[in-house]
């Protein structure tokens, strides 16, 4: 689906996967010549690297590499672990070195302010309005995150600007003007200017916080588990939210990745591919949103190569059956119906 619809979120998922798998196999496959093992781990790290720029979450499959280069590389771990970690470096370097352009700091600053655009857009807007430079626009930012006012609006002037800006935009609908003056901003003042703008500001804007909070998990961990479509008897009979639907439903095999955690519970690597699941879900589940408009669980892409691994070394622990070929092609078929949906139903 994300490679389908192809939107630059989305093909930032069908990047990141194509790069670590890429990574994965030049790490664990077997050379014989020590400089051409170098040159490769070289390569996987480059590629992971620019992994982790597609999608910063896919840092926290590091540790897959690791184990990785200690189980396959027993003889060369130190040189090939410092080789990857070289390759790695480079786009990781250029990575925040771009955010430091962008937001004055190498980290990176930009799912917070989408989040506060998208839910608190009356101070996203302002900030780009008042606020020129970068510096300046992540210190609100940081301030306003903590809901610290005094911080983020330090001069009387900054909250009689805000109030200003409120009035000045009331026809869009946000909800946070009705506690502003009446008056024009100019004919109050200063202590009515603060007392207009502390209640606007505790009363609409009492939790802002950051991107991620405990309080989004319960909402994320439906969407990963029980968000079902909806059946009709009419064209085109099976219609996902624009929530997307759980994997519960379009991808039910994923579950096999619970069989490796006791038929090989002794081998490291499947330990590590579970932990890293839970790690890389970790922001998944904390997440203010779940994805938005999609086709199962584009989040979800941060965490299911690992799952995925795990559920492949399940479902061929056993003899391999007719019954689980026509499973797997019906997880295949459940997952065309995305695009297909979306191309041709949802988008007209």
């Amino acid at each position: 689906f994300c490679a389908a619809v192809a939107h630059s979120w989305f093909i930032g998922h069908a990047a990141s996967w194509c790069l670590l798998f890429l990574s994965l196999y030049l790490t664990t496959r077997p050379y014989e010549k020590p400089l051409y093992e170098g040159a490769m781990l070289f390569l996987a790290g480059l590629s992971f690297g620019l992994c982790v720029c597609c999608r910063l979450s896919n840092l926290l499959g590091a540790g897959v590499f690791v184990a990785c280069i200690l189980l396959y590389r027993k003889r060369s771990w130190l040189r090939c672990g410092l080789l990857f970690m070289a390759g790695a470096a480079i786009f990781g370097g250029l990575y925040m070195g771009m955010n430091y352009a962008r937001f004055g700091t190498i980290m990176d600053k930009s799912y917070n302010l989408t989040h506060l655009k998208d839910l608190f857009k009356p101070l996203y807007y302002f900030m780009q309005e008042h606020y020129a430079d970068a510096p300046a626009q992540m210190r609100f930012l940081n301030a306003v995150e903590r809901m610290n006012w005094p911080e983020a609006f330090p001069l009387p002037s900054d909250r009689a600007a805000f109030l200003d800006f409120l009035r000045r935009n009331a026809d869009e609908a946000w909800n946070y003007c009705k506690n502003v003056p009446s008056e024009p901003v100019s004919t109050l003042s200063q202590g009515e200017i603060d007392d207009a703008f502390y209640t606007v500001a505790r009363s609409s804007f009492s939790r802002v916080g950051g991107a991620l909070s405990p309080h989004n998990a319960p909402n994320n961990l439906r969407s990963i588990f029980l968000l079902m479509p909806t059946f009709q008897s009419e064209a085109p009979y099976v219609i996902p939210t624009l929530a997307g639907v759980s994997l519960t439903f379009c991808s039910p095999l994923l579950y096999a990745f619970l069989i490796p955690l006791y038929t090989r519970r002794r081998e490291p690597l499947v330990w590590t591919l579970f932990v890293t699941t839970l790690l890389a879900a970790v922001p998944f589940v904390l997440n203010y949103g779940n994805g938005f408009a999609q086709f199962g669980m584009r989040y979800a892409m941060d965490f299911l190569p690992y799952m995925l691994l795990l559920a492949c070394m399940g479902l061929t622990h056993w003899k391999w059956r007719s019954y689980k070929s026509a499973l797997v092609l019906l997880c295949v078929l459940i997952n065309v119906w995305g695009p297909i949906y979306w191309r041709f139903f949802y988008l007209g």
